[in-house]
């Protein structure tokens, strides 16, 4: 008896991973610097909490006279006050997307979840430490709309907010002050320092298990851990040079502009361009565009690919304004910089909570997962928290 075989197999079908990986993450940093938290408020109702500072008494310098009683101190404080705000996000799932899905959802939710809890709270932290009021910028600026892309941060903008630091009587992590950096400043700082002075952590820790994730080195007494946060990153913050569009040929742009400080590859955006009258001189607002240097004639003068930006350019004396430098927050604190406040009632925390969404409908068809956190943060000591801000030579 013949048997004929058949099959319903297609070759031309994609084939499934079944797992899921994870996008790229940054690091979490910026909660564990909240050394002072707030405690026991679970019953406590309010909007905020109120941190108290006893002040010092004055130094009594003056020797006692025999027999002659003296006058008592009076004891003062102050209070910093840090609002509290309910924070949270939720992933829906549906059963039909569970039972089809080539990787498990459950985990995978849950992960995300996770990590988006972190992610949030930590940029809710980050945005207060980098609002303080004690800030200097490099080379000598200033303020932010002033530095350029070489204002990079120096050992000199390192050791300057050391001893402010110090003379404000600062207590320090272990004997040394922390440091948060972005990985495009220590680019340069590694680099200016040519590593005098600088201490990588198996040098300069004692107990290496005590040496937080991250940590990059010591730099003048502090320890420098890299945070590749786009909260210590102020995007096209200065203001910027002028450039003139010197010639046009074909499609490539020639711009000329004082100490652009770009290299091959870098990328840049110009924006107020006008049509001026000149020799050739004609619509030049297809310069208001983002472009890639090409080449890097000299010092003040780069060529860029104007392939798609404009259709009429041509050689003129159009004055545009360069919006490209990237302005960077070095952060160097010692304790008591930053209050955390929280309240413990409710099904809340010190750290974000992870719920379980609710099913509401007849079939059970429709779950998730979610978080939430009732959490505020201030800064609780001025003089604890020194910011220095500058440009980058991997910068934009």
């Amino acid at each position: 008896m013949a048997v004929t075989l058949s099959t319903t197999l297609s070759v031309n079908k994609a084939a499934y991973e079944q797992l899921a990986y994870l996008a790229l993450r940054p690091n979490l940093v910026f909660d564990r610097y909240a050394t002072v938290r707030s405690h026991n408020l679970g019953p406590v109702k309010g909007t905020s909490v109120a941190f108290t500072i006893n002040n010092d008494l004055a130094e009594a310098t003056t020797p006692l006279t025999e027999n002659v009683d003296i006058t008592p101190a009076s004891m003062s404080d102050s209070q910093v006050t840090v609002p509290l705000y309910m924070y949270g996000n939720a992933i829906q799932l549906t059963a039909v997307a569970e039972q089809t899905a080539f990787y498990e959802l459950n985990p995978l939710a849950a992960d995300e979840i996770g990590f988006n809890a972190g992610a949030s709270i930590d940029t809710v932290a980050a945005n207060v430490m980098t609002g303080g009021t004690q800030v200097a910028y490099s080379n000598g600026k200033t303020s932010r709309v002033s530095l350029t892309k070489t204002d990079i941060l120096a050992g000199n903008d390192i050791r300057a907010s050391r001893a402010a630091l110090v003379r404000q009587h600062v207590k320090k992590w272990d004997n040394a002050f922390a440091g948060l950096i972005y990985p495009d400043v220590v680019y340069d700082i590694m680099g200016t320092t040519g590593g005098s002075g600088w201490l990588d952590p198996h040098v300069y820790g004692v107990n290496q298990s005590g040496i937080w994730d991250g940590t990059i080195g010591n730099f003048q007494n502090v320890n420098f851990q890299e945070v590749d946060r786009a909260s210590l990153l102020f995007s096209d913050a200065a203001a910027g040079v002028s450039c003139t569009a010197q010639a046009v040929a074909g499609n490539t742009a020639t711009l000329t502009m004082t100490a652009h400080g770009l290299k091959v590859g870098n990328t840049f955006t110009l924006a107020g361009g006008t049509a001026t009258s000149g020799t050739g001189s004609t619509s030049q607002v297809g310069f208001n565009a983002q472009f890639i240097v090409l080449t890097v004639v000299d010092a003040n003068t780069v060529t860029v690919d104007i392939t798609g930006k404009t259709a009429t350019c041509t050689a003129g004396t159009t004055t545009l304004t360069c919006k490209s430098v990237d302005v960077y927050a070095t952060l160097v604190l010692g304790q008591q910089a930053v209050a955390k406040a929280f309240t413990t009632g409710g099904g809340y925390s010190d750290m974000p909570q992870i719920v379980d969404v609710p099913v509401t409908d007849k079939l059970k068809l429709v779950t998730g997962v979610g978080w939430k956190h009732f959490v505020g943060y201030g800064i609780l000591r001025q003089a604890a928290i020194y910011r220095i801000e500058s440009g980058a030579t991997l910068g934009i």
